[in-house]
């Protein structure tokens, strides 16, 4: 059994992730904030920025983005 996120349903290029921030609909809560995008696929893919603000040392964030 595969508890994983695949590959190709997730953001994995910056340039992909550019075009989300440019163009993207935001929703705010108190603990956090999603910015989405509609696509011309057939399924939605998910990508994860956190920032340093929040968890500072890039082993902490990875470890976060895993979870």
């Amino acid at each position: 059994m595969n508890a994983g996120y695949p590959k190709q349903l997730r953001l994995t290029d910056a340039k992909d992730f550019k075009q989300v921030f440019a163009g993207a609909k935001r929703i705010a809560g108190p603990h956090l904030v999603l910015l989405y995008r509609c696509n011309n696929l057939d399924f939605s893919r998910l990508g994860l920025a956190i920032s340093k603000k929040h968890l500072k040392t890039a082993v902490k964030r990875n470890c976060a983005k895993r979870l």
